[in-house]
């Protein structure tokens, strides 16, 4: 299984080039900033400990 991670700063477009690039190559877009928006949607404890992290900041 095959692993590419972009990194970089809010904004700089690694949500729309991974988007872009996935279906080329087979691999599957995973935005990691959606899952925990999802997370955080929920009501269990773990979204409880999420949401206070990400509002620290």
């Amino acid at each position: 299984m095959r692993h590419v991670v972009f990194i970089g700063p809010q904004g700089a477009g690694k949500g729309t080039q991974a988007a872009r690039i996935a279906p080329m190559f087979g691999l599957l877009h995973l935005a990691t900033g959606d899952l925990f928006r999802a997370l955080m949607a929920g009501t269990s404890d773990l979204a409880a400990e999420v949401r206070a992290f990400y509002d620290r900041g």
